[in-house]
């Protein structure tokens, strides 16, 4: 949890909170009501706020305390391949062209189904719903 001093144009963190503290609400002697975010979900706390409030130093981007650190893949750049014509002669030797077929591709047999049913009600242990 932060605040943020006007006059002098200082942010103060006034308590922590591993993935951090929402809607703050002042609870009287030093204390603070707030939402956090655990383990088990949203919860309202009560936290004593910091008797010395820490000073945060003004950054572009807060610090990753939570993710892990990313490591480069070792993959190729697309971006950066270029292909010539004679790469793609040199491919075409290695690959046969076919014409495409349209009237046996017509129907595909793979893609009927003349019984329909729904898969929820299939789980269901009382109801088999066959249309």
């Amino acid at each position: 949890m932060h605040c943020y001093d006007l006059v002098e144009r200082r942010e103060f963190r006034i308590s922590t909170s591993k993935y951090g503290s929402f809607d703050p609400a002042p609870a009287g002697g030093g204390r603070v009501l707030l939402t956090i975010y655990d383990r088990l979900g949203y919860r309202v706390t009560e936290q004593a706020a910091d008797s010395l409030p820490t000073v945060v130093e003004p950054a572009r981007l807060p610090l990753n305390l939570v993710n892990p650190p990313r490591r480069r893949w070792e993959v190729v750049n697309l971006d950066t391949v270029r292909f010539s014509r004679a790469d793609s002669v040199a491919q075409s030797a290695s690959f046969r062209r076919k014409r495409y077929a349209k009237v046996p591709n017509l129907v595909n047999v793979h893609s009927w189904m003349p019984l329909a049913f729904n898969p929820f009600a299939a789980v269901d242990e009382h109801v088999i719903d066959v249309n």
